[in-house]
Protein backbone atom coordinates (compact mmCIF):
# COMPACT_ATOMS: atom_id res chain seq x y z
CA UNK A 1 0.00 0.00 0.00
CA UNK A 2 1.26 3.56 -0.80
CA UNK A 3 1.59 6.56 1.85
CA UNK A 4 -1.15 8.31 0.83
CA UNK A 5 -3.69 9.68 3.12
CA UNK A 6 -6.94 12.25 2.65
CA UNK A 7 -8.22 13.47 5.73
CA UNK A 8 -11.74 14.32 5.68
CA UNK A 9 -14.28 16.26 7.90
CA UNK A 10 -17.88 15.61 7.91
CA UNK A 11 -20.38 18.79 8.75
CA UNK A 12 -23.94 19.20 8.29
CA UNK A 13 -27.62 18.59 9.41
CA UNK A 14 -28.56 15.47 11.49
CA UNK A 15 -29.54 12.38 9.79
CA UNK A 16 -27.91 14.18 6.01
CA UNK A 17 -26.23 10.90 5.57
CA UNK A 18 -22.49 11.56 6.80
CA UNK A 19 -22.38 8.77 8.67
CA UNK A 20 -23.33 6.75 5.87
CA UNK A 21 -20.96 7.76 3.16
CA UNK A 22 -17.86 6.49 4.17
CA UNK A 23 -19.43 3.07 4.61
CA UNK A 24 -20.71 3.46 0.45
CA UNK A 25 -17.28 4.55 -0.63
CA UNK A 26 -15.81 1.39 1.26
CA UNK A 27 -18.76 -0.33 -0.46
CA UNK A 28 -20.85 0.40 -3.00
CA UNK A 29 -23.45 -1.81 -2.45
CA UNK A 30 -23.91 -0.94 1.11
CA UNK A 31 -27.64 -1.24 2.70
CA UNK A 32 -28.52 1.74 4.43
CA UNK A 33 -30.68 1.05 7.62
CA UNK A 34 -33.74 2.70 7.99
CA UNK A 35 -33.57 6.36 9.09
CA UNK A 36 -34.55 6.72 13.12
CA UNK A 37 -35.45 10.23 14.88
CA UNK A 38 -32.17 10.09 16.66
CA UNK A 39 -28.86 10.75 15.35
CA UNK A 40 -26.31 8.13 16.62
CA UNK A 41 -23.35 10.68 16.22
CA UNK A 42 -23.43 12.68 19.43
CA UNK A 43 -19.10 13.06 19.59
CA UNK A 44 -16.54 13.41 16.46
CA UNK A 45 -15.86 9.55 15.63
CA UNK A 46 -13.24 8.73 13.34
CA UNK A 47 -13.66 6.08 10.43
CA UNK A 48 -10.77 4.50 8.44
CA UNK A 49 -11.41 2.97 5.42
CA UNK A 50 -9.11 2.34 2.14
CA UNK A 51 -9.98 2.37 -1.17
CA UNK A 52 -7.79 1.39 -4.25
CA UNK A 53 -4.40 1.55 -2.03
CA UNK A 54 -5.14 5.64 -0.13
CA UNK A 55 -6.51 5.54 3.41
CA UNK A 56 -9.33 7.93 3.73
CA UNK A 57 -9.98 9.00 6.97
CA UNK A 58 -13.08 10.71 8.29
CA UNK A 59 -14.20 12.36 10.57
CA UNK A 60 -18.20 12.35 11.45
CA UNK A 61 -19.69 14.91 13.30
CA UNK A 62 -23.26 15.66 15.52
CA UNK A 63 -25.27 17.18 13.40
CA UNK A 64 -26.91 20.57 13.47
CA UNK A 65 -30.68 20.23 14.58
CA UNK A 66 -30.18 16.83 16.11
CA UNK A 67 -32.62 15.59 19.17
CA UNK A 68 -31.31 14.48 22.66
CA UNK A 69 -32.73 10.98 22.55
CA UNK A 70 -35.78 10.62 25.01
CA UNK A 71 -35.89 14.15 25.31
CA UNK A 72 -37.17 15.36 22.09
CA UNK A 73 -35.15 18.80 22.02
CA UNK A 74 -32.34 19.98 19.90
CA UNK A 75 -29.08 19.69 21.02
CA UNK A 76 -27.46 22.80 21.02
CA UNK A 77 -25.44 23.89 17.90
CA UNK A 78 -23.39 25.94 19.47
CA UNK A 79 -21.98 22.47 20.76
CA UNK A 80 -21.57 20.82 18.08
CA UNK A 81 -20.27 23.84 16.17
CA UNK A 82 -17.66 23.49 19.55
CA UNK A 83 -17.07 19.87 18.86
CA UNK A 84 -15.83 20.73 15.26
CA UNK A 85 -13.80 23.50 16.07
CA UNK A 86 -11.90 21.10 18.44
CA UNK A 87 -10.77 18.64 15.54
CA UNK A 88 -10.85 20.63 11.90
CA UNK A 89 -7.48 21.51 12.25
CA UNK A 90 -6.66 17.37 12.00
CA UNK A 91 -8.23 17.42 8.67
CA UNK A 92 -7.62 18.59 4.91
CA UNK A 93 -11.24 18.71 3.37
CA UNK A 94 -14.21 19.87 4.48
CA UNK A 95 -17.22 18.33 3.54
CA UNK A 96 -20.57 20.07 4.04
CA UNK A 97 -23.41 17.01 3.74
CA UNK A 98 -26.96 17.92 2.52
CA UNK A 99 -29.73 16.71 1.31
CA UNK A 100 -30.25 16.51 -1.99
CA UNK A 101 -34.15 15.88 -1.86
CA UNK A 102 -34.93 18.17 1.30
CA UNK A 103 -32.84 21.47 0.55
CA UNK A 104 -34.23 23.13 3.84
CA UNK A 105 -33.76 26.17 5.55
CA UNK A 106 -31.19 23.80 7.97
CA UNK A 107 -28.79 22.82 5.13
CA UNK A 108 -28.42 26.06 3.59
CA UNK A 109 -27.46 27.65 6.55
CA UNK A 110 -24.93 24.79 6.79
CA UNK A 111 -23.63 26.03 3.79
CA UNK A 112 -23.60 30.00 4.25
CA UNK A 113 -21.74 28.86 8.11
CA UNK A 114 -19.31 26.74 6.69
CA UNK A 115 -18.16 28.92 3.28
CA UNK A 116 -16.87 31.69 5.76
CA UNK A 117 -15.34 29.48 8.26
CA UNK A 118 -12.02 28.04 8.58
CA UNK A 119 -9.24 29.93 6.44
CA UNK A 120 -8.56 28.51 3.25
CA UNK A 121 -9.52 24.28 4.16
CA UNK A 122 -11.14 23.46 1.59
CA UNK A 123 -14.82 23.02 0.90
CA UNK A 124 -16.99 20.65 -0.94
CA UNK A 125 -20.61 20.22 -0.61
CA UNK A 126 -21.82 16.57 -0.79
CA UNK A 127 -25.73 16.28 -1.95
CA UNK A 128 -26.92 12.73 -0.34
CA UNK A 129 -29.91 10.82 -1.05
CA UNK A 130 -29.38 11.08 -4.99
CA UNK A 131 -29.64 7.29 -6.16
CA UNK A 132 -32.04 8.29 -9.01
CA UNK A 133 -29.99 11.00 -9.76
CA UNK A 134 -29.47 10.91 -13.57
CA UNK A 135 -26.95 13.95 -15.06
CA UNK A 136 -29.88 16.03 -15.70
CA UNK A 137 -31.11 16.01 -12.24
CA UNK A 138 -27.59 16.65 -10.98
CA UNK A 139 -27.24 19.55 -13.37
CA UNK A 140 -30.66 21.04 -12.28
CA UNK A 141 -29.35 20.42 -8.12
CA UNK A 142 -26.36 22.52 -8.95
CA UNK A 143 -28.18 24.97 -10.56
CA UNK A 144 -30.72 25.28 -7.59
CA UNK A 145 -27.63 25.83 -5.31
CA UNK A 146 -26.17 28.49 -7.84
CA UNK A 147 -29.38 30.73 -8.28
CA UNK A 148 -30.38 30.44 -4.84
CA UNK A 149 -30.75 34.15 -3.33
CA UNK A 150 -28.84 32.97 -0.16
CA UNK A 151 -26.51 30.86 -1.77
CA UNK A 152 -25.30 32.21 -4.83
CA UNK A 153 -22.90 34.63 -3.69
CA UNK A 154 -21.12 31.97 -1.71
CA UNK A 155 -17.49 31.05 -2.81
CA UNK A 156 -18.25 27.56 -3.27
CA UNK A 157 -16.77 26.54 -6.96
CA UNK A 158 -20.05 25.34 -8.99
CA UNK A 159 -20.32 22.84 -10.35
CA UNK A 160 -16.72 20.78 -8.93
CA UNK A 161 -17.19 21.29 -5.02
CA UNK A 162 -20.46 19.39 -5.43
CA UNK A 163 -20.55 15.95 -5.16
CA UNK A 164 -23.65 13.37 -5.27
CA UNK A 165 -24.00 10.17 -3.35
CA UNK A 166 -26.51 8.06 -3.17
CA UNK A 167 -27.67 4.19 -1.00
CA UNK A 168 -29.46 1.53 -1.20
CA UNK A 169 -32.22 0.98 1.56
CA UNK A 170 -33.70 -2.03 3.05
CA UNK A 171 -36.93 -1.69 1.08
CA UNK A 172 -34.96 -1.37 -2.53
CA UNK A 173 -33.54 -5.14 -1.23
CA UNK A 174 -37.37 -6.31 -0.89
CA UNK A 175 -38.75 -4.66 -4.06
CA UNK A 176 -39.95 -6.79 -7.07
CA UNK A 177 -38.47 -4.15 -9.30
CA UNK A 178 -35.08 -5.19 -10.30
CA UNK A 179 -34.40 -3.23 -13.33
CA UNK A 180 -34.98 -0.39 -10.79
CA UNK A 181 -32.36 -1.53 -8.38
CA UNK A 182 -29.58 -1.95 -10.77
CA UNK A 183 -30.28 1.81 -12.37
CA UNK A 184 -29.51 3.35 -8.68
CA UNK A 185 -26.85 0.26 -8.27
CA UNK A 186 -25.20 1.76 -11.18
CA UNK A 187 -26.03 5.24 -10.62
CA UNK A 188 -24.44 5.11 -6.96
CA UNK A 189 -21.25 3.63 -8.41
CA UNK A 190 -20.86 6.12 -11.22
CA UNK A 191 -21.02 8.61 -8.02
CA UNK A 192 -18.85 7.10 -5.65
CA UNK A 193 -16.35 6.85 -8.58
CA UNK A 194 -16.22 10.52 -9.43
CA UNK A 195 -16.11 11.45 -5.74
CA UNK A 196 -12.78 9.17 -5.63
CA UNK A 197 -10.56 10.70 -8.88
CA UNK A 198 -11.77 14.29 -7.68
CA UNK A 199 -10.94 14.39 -4.08
CA UNK A 200 -7.75 13.23 -4.39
Amino acid sequence: MNNKQIKILLVGKTRSGKTTFPKILENPDYIAPKATLFSSTKTPTVTEIIVDETKYVFCDTPGFGDLVKNDNKSLSNSSTMKAIENVVDQYDTICIVVSSINLDDENIESLIQFDTLFGNKRKIILATHAESFDEKDQNNFIESLQNHNKLHNLNYDYPNDVFFIGSLTEDDMISAYEESNNFKKNIIKDMRLTFLANIN
